[in-house]
Parts: structure tokens; sequence; C-alpha cells
């Protein structure tokens, strides 16, 4: 017993009615009074032994997909992979070349995905890495007191501003677009310095998911502007 919406029975007249009140502007529209974005993307190699380790992993699943050709394979299995696949590209190679790249870069915010990752670049730089773990209301503060942050893209992505930052480190990438922009949207804000453009900077080890997963989400984001 209650209420139960099914839905609207007139959705133009909905809309009609709701563009007196409501004022909608694309990310796009507002694009053009945010500072300019500079976009880098940086490879860095595997060492053979690495190499070695990912193509293992990789070629063990394509094995497993021919051994039950025509059968349904379990959807965990291909989460698995991907996510082990993942993790094999944090390497000590990649660590340094984010935190050269941290170091070297106008107060930067560095992203990952991974909690391991975070902690591993953030203790190379000794700072304290942002995390789940850290509780939500200091967050904001201990990102603020740095002059390098260290965060995954789940901790600092909605609801706080980091317009102080200058540059933008993706040391791993969500698969969703919307993530990704979110994280970058924090910094890219109204308050940025005048005229300065933001760095922005994606860490890619060569010939890995990391390239697959980069190109994916940017397909995507593309194709929900084109909607």
């Amino acid at each position: 017993w209650g209420v139960q919406v099914l839905g609207m029975k007139n959705v133009a007249n909905a809309r009609k009615l709701l563009e007196q009140f409501v004022l909608r502007r694309t990310y796009d529209e507002v694009g053009i009074y945010l500072p300019k974005i500079i976009e880098q993307t940086i490879h860095v190699e595997f060492t053979d032994e690495a190499r070695k380790r990912y193509n293992r992993v990789r070629d063990e699943y394509r094995l497993q997909l021919k051994e039950f050709e025509g059968m349904s394979i379990p959807f965990y299995w291909a989460v698995e992979v991907i996510q082990m696949l993942r993790q094999l590209t944090c390497t000590y190679e990649k660590v340094k070349v984010a935190r050269d790249l941290a170091l070297d870069s106008p107060r930067p915010i560095v992203f990952t995905w991974y909690r391991y990752a975070a902690k591993v670049i953030a203790g190379s730089l000794s700072k304290k890495a942002i995390t789940g773990e850290v509780p939500p209301l200091e967050r904001y503060a201990l990102a603020e007191e740095q002059s390098i942050a260290v965060a995954t893209l789940g901790s600092l992505t909605e609801g706080v501003d980091l317009s102080d930052f200058r540059s933008v480190i993706f040391f791993e990438e969500d698969y969703s677009p919307g993530v990704n922009l979110q994280a970058l949207s924090r910094v890219r804000r109204f308050g940025f310095a005048e005229n300065e453009p933001l760095l922005v900077y994606y860490i890619h080890v060569k010939n890995t998911i990391d390239e697959i997963v980069h190109s994916k989400q940017k397909a995507r984001a593309n194709s929900i502007k084109d909607v």
C-alpha cells in the first residue's frame, strides 16, 4: 500500500514546464570559461621479466577462451584477469616515472585506481596517500596541506575543490569516463589561476591494458558527447 511512481504521462509537457525554471549547460559550454587543458601521454617500457609475467597471464586466459569456444565463459574470469593485468602494470619503472613527474610538475595531484598504487607512490614521495581508509572529512584537508597529493580516484572525485593544484597525473584511470572527468573537474574549476593551463599527464606501460582502458574510455566519452 502506497504511492508507486511509474513515470510521466507526457514527457514533452513536463520538459516545456521545467524549461521555464531550469538553466542547463553542457560541460563543453562551461569549458570555454575554464582553464585550457594541455594533455601528454608518457609511455613506460616493461622490463623483460615483467613483460613475460604480463604475457603469461594474458595468454593463459586466451587459451581458456579457445578451450571453451562456443560455451559461455563466467564473467568473473574476465574481471579477474583484467584486474591482474592492471596490477601487473604497477611496476617500479612506472612508479618512478610518476614520482619524477610529480616532483617536476607544478603543484601536482596523482590519481590511481588501486589503493596499493597510491600508497607506493605516496611513500616514494614521503607523503600520505589519500584513500578510502582516510575518513571523508579528513581527505580534503590532507590534500590541501601537502605540496603533492596522491589519491585514489574514488576518494577525491566529488564534493571537493582542488583548484589550488596545477597539474593532474593519471597513474591509472577508471573504466568510466565520467569518473575520470569528475576527478579532473575537481581541479579544473572557476578560481584556477587566470590564463594558466592545466597540465594533465597519463602514464601508460606500452602495449598493455593501460592503453586499452585509456582508448576505450576516451571513445565512450566522445560517444556520450555525440548523443
